[in-house]
């Protein structure tokens, strides 16, 4: 008769800490993508006033177009319409960056969006300077247009 098998206490432990390990990513990931998927994209409110501190120079746009050309047209297309190739890998559409309801927003808030990312969008905190992503704002700045008198929708697309 074989000896039964014992499960040391060590390893029992050792499993039961990789099984709460994982059990906590896999939870922790399910409430970020739940919360970047929130209908409230709002950014706080000592940010969303803040003013850009990168003056929208020659210089500053010429680098933030090759920015965006690299990061954003991707999704948001090569005019900021929304419509880039990626545009069909995602259920969540990108935002027409050219429409009123962006060039209403505060430079802050935009910052806020471009810095925190939401699924699909990602985060450009650790991918871009502070300075890169305020260069992005002024940059984008050129492609909203404000809204007109005949525009009977202020909330876009």
């Amino acid at each position: 008769m074989p000896p039964a098998s014992r499960t040391s206490p060590t390893r029992l432990l050792l499993v039961g800490f990789i099984v709460l390990i994982v059990a906590t990513g896999i939870a922790f990931a399910l409430y970020r993508r739940a919360a970047a998927q929130s209908e409230d994209w709002g950014a706080p409110a000592n940010i969303k006033s803040a003013a850009n501190p990168v003056p929208p120079t020659a210089e500053n746009l010429a680098v933030a177009k090759g920015l965006y050309s690299e990061d954003c047209a991707r999704c948001h297309g090569d005019s900021g319409k929304g419509d880039g190739p990626d545009v069909s890998m995602y259920k969540t559409k990108p935002s027409d960056l050219t429409t009123p309801r962006i060039a209403a927003m505060q430079d802050g808030e935009i910052f806020w969006k471009i810095t925190a990312g939401r699924l699909p969008m990602p985060a450009y905190e650790n991918r871009l300077t502070e300075t890169q992503r305020w260069q992005l704002v002024a940059y984008l700045r050129t492609l909203a247009q404000p809204a007109s008198p005949s525009d009977g929708d202020a909330h876009g697309p």
